[in-house]
């Protein structure tokens, strides 16, 4: 018996078996090694307030499943597409929590922002599935009333107050719109409907448009429209001489990008008009808003003789004024946007 190659062989299977091993362990920790992060699944989304008044924080959570971290958040405020990044955490075994903030602007306008097409992104770059539900939340203004003692007989609401209250509801911006130039008069109104109210009458030519609130709510209790009868028209008088045609001639011109109240200027005919151009400020056409309001130049109490609103786009138009043959200013309230004003007198 030849045992050094009985021994030779046996070195040959023990090293044989030692490779075997060394290779299953191989595929073994290639396996472990190369596991893939599956798809993540979003869980739960959430925004906190969803009423915001005068100005705020809003607090957007979404929580996913996912074997590997996730990275970022993507979403659509109305049409436009958005990311967060950095902002989610490890809140349990394979959960992830993904948390930002925004804060909403006193100014921003009132309406419901919504948010949809919410979807999550891992570190795998895999994309989950967009959540099948859209979140939104409500931005409002408040309306400040006067001190106690200072309205009619008490705690009231003031005439301004009225007046913007009136211009928050549906039927006074549809007549306004169909009008173009409106005049408004505020009046204290007792026992309309059993209520003591201010009554804001909006007027243009024949028509008007009147809204009762109560003066110490400020709660619209009844809105009438009434047109007037058109008066018979006089009999044919001589034909004056002919005089020089009107044409428009400049006056002044204003611009800026923030808010302003104008110089006087002087109207000589018995109309004129406003020339306007609101350019948002880039990436900020769904903050921009610009509200003009013309005030004869008498004094502080007057109240405005008309105005033009350019809400979250850009605008560019005239503005005529049936009254004319005095002073005026211009209040302008403007954010995030470049503005210019030109006023023509016509005679």
């Amino acid at each position: 018996m030849n045992i050094g190659s009985e021994k030779g062989k046996m070195k040959k299977q023990v090293v044989a078996i030692l490779i075997v091993l060394v290779v299953i362990s191989g595929l073994l920790t290639v396996n472990v090694l190369s596991e893939e992060a599956y798809k993540p699944i979003i869980q739960a989304v959430t925004v906190s307030p969803t009423e915001i008044v005068n100005g705020g924080v809003v607090t957007f959570t979404v929580t996913a499943k996912s074997n590997a971290p996730v990275k970022c958040v993507g979403y659509k405020e109305g049409d436009t597409n958005c990311t967060e990044g950095t902002c989610c955490s490890n809140v349990g075994e394979e959960l992830w929590k993904c948390e930002w903030t925004r804060e909403i602007s006193e100014w921003a306008p009132a309406a419901t922002y919504t948010y949809s097409h919410i979807y999550v992104i891992n570190e795998g770059e895999l994309r989950s599935d967009e959540w099948p539900y859209s979140i939104s939340f409500n931005v409002g203004h408040s309306v400040p009333t006067r001190p106690k003692g200072e309205g009619f007989g008490g705690d009231n609401i003031s005439l301004c107050d009225a007046i913007v209250i009136s211009l928050e509801n549906a039927t006074v911006t549809d007549f306004l719109n169909a009008t173009n130039m409106t005049t408004v008069q505020v009046s204290n109104f007792k026992g309309y409907k059993g209520e003591n109210t201010l009554r804001v009458q909006w007027s243009f030519s024949n028509r008007s448009l009147d809204v009762y609130l109560n003066e110490t709510t400020g709660n619209i209790v009844g809105i009438g429209e009434k047109t007037a009868l058109t008066p018979t028209p006089a009999p044919a008088s001589t034909p004056a001489p002919a005089s020089e045609p009107k044409t428009w001639h400049f006056v002044d011109r204003f611009e800026d990008s923030k808010n302003m109240r104008t110089p006087s200027f002087t109207i000589k005919g018995d109309r004129w008009r406003i020339n306007y151009i609101v350019n948002p400020l880039e990436g900020l056409t769904d903050d921009s808003t610009f509200k003009a309001y013309v005030y004869p130049d008498i004094n502080e109490t007057a109240f405005n003789i008309g105005s033009l609103w350019c809400m979250l786009k850009q605008c560019a138009g005239t503005k005529e004024i049936s009254k004319g043959n005095a002073d005026y200013y211009i209040d302008v309230k403007a954010a995030y946007n470049r503005w210019e004003l030109e006023v023509e007198d016509f005679y």
